[in-house]
């Protein structure tokens, strides 16, 4: 690594760690203020010259935190998964007296050009990045604003930046799981998006868990990719699933990769008179509004998308302002919401504000577990 890399690399935590003051007294040394202690402001000027560290606008606008906005990175601005993320992100800036800045950045290098344009130029205090697809150069760009950047749906821990996670391979293994213990599936399928796709990944591999610990045989043909969308699922269903289906003697069960993908999937096979859930039990993931107006009502793992945007904004607001320095983990866990879709006692449908007898006692097993 070249001198001018390491220098890129250092931030003002390095020169408070070397010179063994808070950030707050590196800012004000980088700032002309004078309250400092002669005695302190030479330590830190000594540490900057040991780390041949050169103050730039971000660190500038990090410990004075200027512009007190944080910017939310998202890979789309549309559908209700994205709204009500953004909503529990919005609340928490607003209790914290923050401005929030949405800004939408689809693949690796428009999601380089955003840290270089808003943190390398001090335009944000902070960024919140969600990330499903990330190559290696875009890891290493990101690793240069460690300080004042969190990640969500990909673990970067590693390389001291904060994460908030959504524990996505326990979720698939208990759709699963679902699937095959009161649903009754005698042939598995699981709908994922694209490859390079992590939630996909690790929602495949608690399929994968629940598949191994109960001894189950799949077909040799068990994983479909889709790009998430209901038009493009429903026509891969018609196009290469539904006849299979139809052939086969037993109920089928599909797990699915959000709940458009799960609408695709039955819509497919009520086309052809497959009944939903008689001869094919789906899941869906997200239970967002669709999953509860559509009929059959959907089966779907519920995350927590408001809290988790609240805690997002929360761990880096502290961050940022020198609370701690130290990278946190936090991990949320989903919870199955059993509907129709996949539990043939259930009714179709039942309105908004309505319970039914069975729903209740549903509810009242998944309290229990939480």
């Amino acid at each position: 690594m070249s001198k001018q890399e390491r220098t890129k690399n250092l931030s003002i935590h390095d020169v408070a760690a070397q010179a063994g003051v808070s950030i707050a007294t590196v800012s004000r040394v980088i700032n002309g203020k004078d309250r400092v202690a002669a005695e302190t402001r030479h330590r830190v000027e000594e540490a900057m010259r040991k780390l041949d560290f050169r103050p730039n606008r971000q660190a500038r606008a990090l410990g004075l935190r200027k512009t007190n906005t944080i910017g939310l990175v998202l890979p789309d601005l549309l559908g209700e998964f994205y709204s009500e993320l953004m909503h529990g992100v919005d609340t928490a800036a607003r209790d914290s007296h923050m401005n929030l800045m949405v800004i939408r950045a689809v693949g690796p290098e428009e999601e380089e050009a955003v840290c270089e344009e808003f943190l390398g130029s001090g335009a944000v205090d902070g960024l919140i990045f969600m990330i499903s697809q990330l190559d290696d150069r875009a890891v290493h760009e990101l690793a240069r604003y460690k300080h004042s950047l969190l990640v969500i749906d990909r673990d970067l821990g590693d390389l001291g930046i904060d994460n908030v996670l959504v524990d996505n391979r326990s979720g698939g293994y208990e759709a699963t799981m679902h699937l095959i213990e009161e649903s009754r599936a005698k042939h598995l399928l699981f709908l994922g998006g694209p490859e390079e796709n992590v939630d996909t990944r690790d929602r495949y591999l608690g399929f994968r868990d629940a598949v191994r610990r109960t001894g189950f045989s799949l077909g040799e043909e068990h994983f479909y990719r889709t790009d998430y969308s209901y038009e493009n699922t429903f026509k891969l269903c018609e196009e290469k699933i539904i006849r299979r289906m139809a052939a086969t003697k037993g109920r089928w069960g599909v797990v699915a990769a959000n709940d458009d993908v799960a609408r695709g999937m039955i819509d497919a096979a009520l086309d052809e008179n497959l009944g939903v859930p008689d001869r094919v039990a789906v899941v869906g993931y997200d239970d967002t509004r669709l999953a509860r107006l559509a009929r059959p009502q959907l089966t779907s793992m519920r995350i927590p998308l408001r809290e988790l945007g609240r805690t997002a904004l929360c761990l880096l607001r502290d961050r940022i302002n020198g609370v701690r320095l130290e990278p946190s983990t936090i991990i949320f866990k989903g919870r199955l919401i059993k509907r129709r879709s996949s539990v043939p006692e259930l009714p179709a449908f039942v309105k908004p504000g309505e319970t039914s007898e069975k729903e209740q006692e549903y509810a009242a097993s998944e309290v229990q577990k939480a």
